[in-house]
């Protein structure tokens, strides 16, 4: 769980200190002001440190989390994140359950971060950023475009949720036999039981209520109302 976030000449957020942050936090604030920007920020360091060590991963904490930085904000460098008009670095530091990650970087920074401390160890969850766009119809669209046209368009907030949608909608199509062949034994039931009831139900305008057993290969009806 993220304890504490604090930011400085990050974007429009000028400098944020926020502490005692618990499971459920709320952001307010008028348009422009940075909301968007904090949840990025955030979402980036812990996604990082959550793909850091995972698996076979061979990329360094400062690696994984530059990647982040510039398909989450989609800057022609990650210097551009840094507040215009403002003196100093941009300057982010997270304090998690897992210990502190923190970074820093001037307007010259093209892809690389090299000031960062790493925590003392990786996160094991799987967070999500949920964009306010409707996604579920683009998921194909957003992954193709990512994976194979490399553009930008769609950040990584929309990039990794349509990566857990994707696998969702495949694990659903590779449900075993036995069970679309019940599904589809039921639904067949169905058909049969409303077709020999049709005339009477549009007579008697009652509800009804059937639940089946297969034996000897056909549908038994149980009850009604």
């Amino acid at each position: 769980m993220i304890k504490s976030l604090i930011l400085k000449n990050y974007g429009p957020l000028a400098a944020i200190e926020w502490k005692g942050l618990g499971k459920v936090n709320l952001v307010i604030g008028n348009n422009g002001t940075g909301k968007t920007f904090l949840l990025k920020a955030a979402y980036s360091a812990v996604k990082a440190s959550e793909e850091y060590k995972r698996g076979d991963e061979p990329r360094k904490l400062s690696e994984i989390l530059s990647d982040k930085l510039y398909w989450t904000f989609q800057t022609e460098k990650l210097g551009d994140l840094v507040a215009k008009g403002q003196t100093g670095k941009l300057e982010f530091r997270m304090e998690t359950d897992e210990g502190t990650l923190a970074y820093s970087f001037g307007e010259s920074t093209v892809r690389t971060l090299l000031d960062i401390i790493e925590p003392s160890q990786s996160r094991s969850s799987n967070s999500l950023f949920l964009p306010e766009k409707e996604i579920l119809t683009l998921y194909k669209v957003i992954i193709d475009s990512r994976e194979r046209a490399k553009l930008f368009g769609f950040d990584d907030t929309y990039y990794d949720l349509a990566k857990v949608i994707s696998i969702g909608l495949k694990k659903r199509e590779e449900l075993p036999g036995i069970f679309r062949r019940k599904a589809e034994y039921s639904r067949r039931c169905w058909r049969q039981s409303l077709s020999r009831r049709k005339r009477s139900l549009a007579l008697q305008e009652r509800p009804l209520f059937v639940s089946y057993q297969r034996g000897f290969g056909r549908c038994k009806e149980i009850g009604y109302s």
